[in-house]
């Protein structure tokens, strides 16, 4: 559970809000603002090569031999 507060003021022009979170006893100003900049999108866990391990192809067979698992 959050237990934080937001208090902001809109500008006149309706494209930022100003004011300070607060949770617990800690107070932060923060900023929202309007931006038509589409953001890129950061996700690790799409990594591109080169990448910061080793990559290896590996499969196993079962026992009986009616399965294989493979994987990268």
């Amino acid at each position: 559970m959050v237990s934080g507060v937001y208090e902001g003021t809109l500008n006149p022009a309706r494209n930022s809000i100003s004011g300070k979170w607060s949770q617990n006893q800690d107070t932060v100003a923060l900023e929202f603002k309007r931006s038509d900049e589409v953001l890129e999108l950061r996700r690790p866990q799409n990594p591109t090569k080169p990448y910061p391990y080793k990559e290896e192809a590996v499969s196993f067979a079962n026992e009986n031999g009616t399965a294989t698992l493979a994987g990268r």
